[in-house]
């Protein structure tokens, strides 16, 4: 059995995206969501710098939120001591996506296709011959910087996988 480092870490609050060009990122998000920012701020100073490792790094935050309240997207752009592309591939470790769920997988990708954004493929159907991820039905698409986005139909496998 796994135990749990606290019993305080239960929620997952915001994903942070780095990003190269902030009012690029803001626009894709804010229209992929169907929200707009709650705050837009700039910050400094030495705490940013020892918990980003960057000294004198300075770094405009954008936060995007769910009217629910659930969880949020946090863009940041450095906006000096700009960093690197990273590599965009899957396979590469350290890699990740975030997933959004939908009610029809098909519908919604015909609909943002039409609309431009950028699909590595039509979403793409799991049967039984993938186990328990059978009914599973997914797309990605790639953000203004490369980054991973997932739309999931029917993801009920992890409710019963994380049990």
């Amino acid at each position: 059995m796994i135990r749990q480092m606290s019993n305080n870490l239960n929620t997952l609050h915001h994903v942070g995206i780095v990003v190269s060009d902030m009012e690029k990122s803001k626009a894709f998000y804010s229209r992929l969501l169907g929200v707009t920012p709650k705050k837009d701020t700039t910050i400094s100073g030495p705490a940013l710098w020892k918990q980003t490792e960057i000294q004198g790094a300075a770094m405009r935050i954008v936060f995007l939120e769910f009217d629910n309240g659930s969880t949020g997207l946090e863009l940041i752009e450095f906006v000096n001591k700009k960093g690197e592309q990273t590599n965009p591939r899957q396979n590469a470790t350290g890699s990740m996506h975030f997933a959004f769920k939908v009610n029809n997988a098909k519908a919604i990708y015909e609909q943002m296709a039409g609309e431009g954004y950028n699909f590595i493929a039509e979403p793409q159907y799991m049967n039984r011959d993938y186990g328990e991820m059978n009914g599973y039905t997914f797309a990605y698409l790639r953000g203004p910087d490369g980054e991973l986005v997932e739309i999931i139909e029917n993801p009920g496998f992890l409710d019963k996988l994380l049990g």
